[in-house]
């Protein structure tokens, strides 16, 4: 699972920095936010920067997941022990 949310988040993170080179030179930063020309931009930026911060929550899910599930030895230790 985590294999593949990373993937998901990598390729969305591919995604967002192939539209900010695709429009290098048109766009603005200013107050570390970027100012597109056009709309439609702003839109494509939106998706992009979207679908790369839903990918990064799944990522970070899977590993407070993994964090709060005891390490395999330890459960087989408990179960062995009657714990």
């Amino acid at each position: 699972m985590m294999l593949s949310a990373r993937a998901d988040y990598y390729r969305a993170y591919e995604n967002y920095v192939a539209l900010l080179v695709a429009e290098f030179g048109s766009y603005k930063v200013v107050n570390g936010q970027f100012i597109f020309p056009l709309q439609r931009t702003v839109d494509r930026y939106n998706v992009a920067a979207h679908a790369m911060a839903i990918a990064a929550k799944r990522v970070n899910e899977l590993e407070d997941q993994k964090k709060q599930t005891p390490p395999q030895q330890v459960g087989w230790e408990q179960f062995v022990d009657g714990k």
